[in-house]
């Protein structure tokens, strides 16, 4: 009968064939390795021995890669089988992964890229986080001028955005274009930097939107918070749209040479997908009326005096005949009047400066010295005038004529650094007197 056994010398492993049971050590005689023979290896076959074997037990290397019952059974040792059963379950989790991963980015819109959850960009119906790790949040908290602001280290660059949310109509792009001017001297206040607005163009574009875009040159006059140093020209750019009854303001500025960057420094600010179905609510109006004069105003910005309230305005305001109150909220409440007087057969510029001198006499008091006025022409429409008052600017005045006969003035009035919130309303009521 032919019996084997393995060489135990992990260098070896050979194994050696022997025609009959050795006596208690074995030389191989490949390796010259003395080993002790402990049990008879089994006879080469496929089934065991019915009977043990009288030479005990052999002893095989455990240091290999197979334990001997692996070797003799032909089945892979226990660690090994584990090793690769948690091998398939990692491979299996990770595919799982992958896979998901690409499901949800095929599932996302091509305007909804990256990391943004539009669901979490709120009333404001957009959403913002800075192009650049280098843009810091500055700290500042939202209020009524900016929702948020960022900038780098020294403030020679960054960039902000504000919002405004209309329930009606939005207003025209004078108005919004004035209150983005109001913004910037929030966020450049005067006697630290000094700012110069370039002419509107309205070519430009605001996350895939259609918007105004304003050129700034902005500088530093006696350094910026923490850095005193700083005084080289800024330059930026104001961008401004309305979309879905959102009005939005979006400011970039930086270094001289870096408007071309700027340019890009919008592109994380997507609009979500809120308010898809607003609409401007239809204009709800109200008559100044005199006689056979009857204009008809915006209700939500005017406010029509009472007979009695007239009476009494008309004691410092000889010659007015109806009034009314305007009043527009944007950042902050802009305030107009309307007035109605008779024309006396005299042409508007001649009778609105005659009325203006005795008001302000009034005003002023019949002791005071008289002032100087006179209206000065103001834009290509024919309708609008610089009121000047001992040599300076203060009012901006509306004169439109109406009625037939006798005729009549409306006269509109309001501050003239708010002319911009004014204009394109005295507009529309120029427009609807003609028809």
């Amino acid at each position: 009968m032919s019996w084997t056994v393995v060489c135990p010398n992990s260098n070896c492993l050979r194994k050696l064939s022997l025609a009959d049971a050795p006596g208690e050590k074995i030389r191989c005689p490949f390796c010259n390795q003395i080993f002790m023979v402990q049990r008879a290896v089994a006879p080469v076959s496929f089934e065991q021995p019915s009977q043990p074997s009288p030479f005990g037990a052999v002893t095989e290397p455990t240091t290999g890669p197979l334990s001997s019952h692996s070797r003799k059974t032909g089945s892979w040792p226990v660690w090994l089988i584990g090793l690769l059963i948690l091998e398939s379950l990692i491979s299996a989790f990770c595919g799982i992964l992958i896979a998901a991963k690409f499901m949800g980015n095929n599932s996302k819109p091509a305007n909804q890229a990256g990391d943004l959850n539009l669901k979490a960009s709120g009333p404001s119906n957009f959403f913002y986080k800075p192009h650049s790790p280098d843009f810091m949040d500055d700290g500042t908290k939202p209020n009524e001028w900016w929702t948020k602001t960022y900038a780098v280290k020294d403030r020679t660059k960054g960039t902000a955005v504000s919002f405004k949310i209309f329930d009606d109509d939005v207003p025209d792009e004078n108005a919004l274009e004035q209150t983005g001017r109001m913004k910037l001297a929030k966020l450049f206040p005067e006697g630290r930097y000094q700012i110069q607005v370039g002419a509107p163009k309205a070519e430009a574009t605001l996350a895939g939107e259609g918007a105004v875009s304003i050129p700034l040159d902005i500088t530093p006059v006696g350094g910026n918070e923490g850095d005193s140093t700083v005084s080289k020209i800024l330059v930026g750019e104001l961008r401004i749209c309305s979309r879905r009854g959102i009005a939005y303001w979006f400011v970039t500025w930086g270094p001289e040479g870096s408007k071309d960057e700027q340019n890009t420094w919008d592109k994380p600010l997507v609009f979500g997908n809120g308010r898809a179905d607003w609409k401007p609510k239809s204009t709800p109006l109200v008559a100044l009326a005199h006689e056979s004069v009857k204009v008809q105003l915006n209700k939500s910005v005017w406010k029509i005096d009472s007979g009695e309230t007239v009476k009494q305005l008309a004691e410092s305001r000889p010659g007015m005949l109806a009034h009314a109150e305007g009043t527009i909220v944007l950042e902050r409440k802009s305030k107009s009047e309307l007035s109605l007087v008779s024309l006396e057969g005299k042409k508007s510029v001649e009778r609105a400066t005659g009325l203006l001198l005795e008001w302000q006499k009034i005003l002023n008091g019949s002791d005071s010295e008289a002032p100087t006025l006179k209206l000065e022409q103001f834009g290509e429409e024919g309708f609008f005038y610089k009121v000047i008052i001992n040599q300076k600017t203060d009012t901006y005045l509306y004169l439109q004529e109406t009625g037939t006969s006798p005729q009549y003035l409306l006269m509109g009035e309001c501050r003239f650094e708010e002319l911009s919130v004014w204009k394109t309303e005295f507009m529309r009521i120029s427009k609807a007197i003609k028809q």
